[in-house]
């Protein structure tokens, strides 16, 4: 499986559009591959761009912290049919090496929406998961609204 992430300068793995390097490492033949991101071209959609990219190169999964894909980014990488590498903030480019078979094995079909960036302006990115007070009871009582 080819596997795509994105790195800072220390080698860490960072959101699609927050890292100077786009890397794509190849579990079979053990061939890496590093590139400039190309998010730094893009004013907007940034991370559509770096998904479109590692498509190109090939890339099958795609490592991500939370925060690396947003609502559009993963539903793009979902029609390219990649799959996603839940890692930890913090994870570094070896330790996803050192495992990358097993990671591959382990890669999902869908990020969980929590851990996807939201950008906050109100068309679509934000969180809809989340619970509405304001549609009254939706028959599971919330302690600070039961006790008058």
């Amino acid at each position: 499986m080819r596997i795509g992430a994105v790195l800072d300068g220390s080698g860490r793995i960072v959101p699609l559009p927050d890292g100077p390097t786009v890397v794509v490492y190849d579990t079979e033949t053990g061939a890496e591959q590093r590139f400039d991101n190309p998010a730094a071209n893009f004013q907007r959609a940034r991370r559509a761009a770096v998904v479109e990219f590692l498509h190109k190169q090939g890339a099958e999964a795609v490592c991500s912290v939370p925060g690396t894909f947003c609502a559009t980014s993963h539903g793009l990488a979902q029609r390219h049919a990649m799959r996603f590498i839940l890692l930890d903030s913090g994870t570094t480019w070896d330790e996803v090496r050192a495992n990358a078979e097993a990671l591959a094995a382990r890669a999902v079909t869908a990020v969980p929406v929590i851990l996807l960036h939201s950008h906050g302006h109100g068309h679509g990115h934000d969180h809809d998961h989340e619970h509405d007070h304001h549609h009254g009871d939706h028959g599971h009582r919330h302690a600070h609204g039961s006790h008058h």
